[in-house]
């Protein structure tokens, strides 16, 4: 009854055929591998963890009395000249996740996917949230930027996705 007909044979068919569909779903599966949700957070943390390291040993590396972040003029301060530099990016990748334009973080969500062994497709929802996760990444990454560029290494991320997660039993 659950294939809708009453004739064994025509069951028999709706089997073998949905079987075969079943199989045909499972292989596309197996050579299409995605990311869950979670490994796809776990990514986005990755880089953002990646990337406060490297700008700590960017600035580490800087010579004193240096812009990190730009160059600029003998009468410009290297600070506010950094500070300018930071803000105009946050706000750049802020309108970048209000209109869903991944562009800025192309290179890094492909090298990501690629590494992590799936398949680089731009229309997948992995791909799309993998992107949205950078691009948070990136905000969250260029307002600490900013307060540390500050003297203020005090500044924890606000984003849920990028707060420290509690360690369970």
């Amino acid at each position: 009854r659950s294939l809708h007909t009453t004739s064994r044979s025509e069951a028999s068919r709706l089997a073998r055929a949905l079987s075969m569909s079943a199989d045909q779903l499972f292989d596309h599966a197996m050579s299409h591998p995605d990311l869950t949700s979670d490994e796809i957070d776990a990514l986005a943390r990755r880089w953002f963890t990646d990337a406060l390291e490297a700008d700590e040993q960017h600035r580490i590396h800087t010579r004193p009395g240096k812009p990190v972040y730009t160059g600029c003029g003998d009468n410009e301060d290297p600070v506010e000249a950094d500070l300018e530099v930071l803000r105009w990016l946050e706000g750049e990748y802020k309108e970048a996740i209000a209109y869903n334009d991944f562009v800025r973080v192309l290179p890094d969500v492909e090298r990501l996917l690629s590494d992590a062994g799936v398949p680089v497709d731009r229309r997948s929802e992995t791909f799309k949230r993998l992107a949205r996760g950078l691009l948070r990444a990136n905000i969250e990454f260029l307002r600490i930027a900013k307060a540390r560029r500050v003297g203020d290494y005090a500044s924890e991320p606000v984003d849920p996705l990028f707060r420290p997660q509690a360690h369970q039993p």
